[in-house]
């Protein structure tokens, strides 16, 4: 409680289950030792040894393991916790505010529940960083990613998927970072180069498109959908002779792929309508 920055609604619902978090202090009622526990908890957030420079938070009537006490949260209570600052036990009076908030919807319990299987498997870090992004807070989620990541060296699955989900999230430009991540392991891993090229596709960086795309068929020169992603880039960057070769590439291989072959065939036929308009 020492800073002036004030956390929304989701981020204290995310630090009150992140049991690995020391910003946060738990207590699941004000009686016996609590209240010493919670000065001295005050205290320590209020130095801010770590050099955090965020503020601490208590939660009063959370055990833990980041679960709800069932603690009745009255106008007596929150009084009670308010005269800690002023009661002369703390010198000199720190800075901190008391309020009341309701914590608890479904999302925030299946995080604990990620939490309290595998407190430092990579997939608590890996939830915490996908609630994170859902409520805005990226340099959070990052942190959280990076470390599930360094949990699981040389998951190339883990970095794929990670990047599908920020994809998902509207999140394009670190869901390529962590492909990146993922080639620079293994360069021509395939996944990595065909979802790599897509992103850098819809972010309309044509050039950098086209490369992975090229790499991928490298890789895998008989996958019709590496050659239609590169006809795409291609046709794309306005390369028509090269776009249409890839796409003819892409509909010999794809026979059994409907939809692809579909897809294909239309943007080839846009490709070759543009070329009798335009001499």
């Amino acid at each position: 409680m020492s800073r002036a920055t004030t956390y929304s609604e989701a981020e204290l619902a995310a630090m009150m289950v992140d049991v690995e978090s020391d910003l946060v202090e738990r207590k699941e009622s004000f009686g016996g030792d609590a209240p010493n526990a919670i000065r001295q908890a005050i205290c320590a957030f209020a130095n801010d040894l770590p050099g955090h420079n965020r503020p601490g938070v208590i939660f009063v009537g959370v055990r833990d393991d980041g679960s709800h006490a069932g603690l009745e949260i009255n106008d007596a209570l929150l009084q009670r916790l308010a005269q800690c600052r002023s009661d002369g036990n703390i010198l000199p009076p720190p800075s901190m505010t008391v309020a009341k908030h309701t914590l608890g919807g479904k999302e925030v319990k299946r995080l604990r529940a990620a939490i309290l299987n595998a407190p430092e498997e990579a997939a608590h870090h890996y939830n915490l960083g996908l609630f994170f992004v859902r409520h805005g807070y990226f340099a959070q989620a990052e942190n959280k990613f990076d470390r599930a990541v360094a949990l699981r060296p040389g998951d190339l699955a883990l970095l794929n998927r990670l990047a599908g989900d920020l994809l998902k999230l509207q999140q394009p430009e670190a869901a390529l970072r962590y492909l990146q991540a993922a080639l620079d392991q293994d360069p021509a891993h395939f996944p990595a180069l065909l979802n790599a090229g897509q992103i850098a596709g819809q972010l309309r960086r044509y050039d950098e498109a086209i490369a992975y795309c090229r790499r991928a068929v490298a890789a895998r020169p008989d996958d019709a959908e590496g050659w239609y992603l590169l006809g795409l880039g291609l046709f794309s960057n306005g390369e028509r002779a090269a776009a249409e070769q890839a796409l003819r590439r892409s509909l010999a291989l794809s026979a059994d792929a409907e939809e692809l072959r579909a897809k294909t065939q239309q943007l080839l036929n846009t490709l070759q309508q543009q070329s009798t308009e335009t001499p």
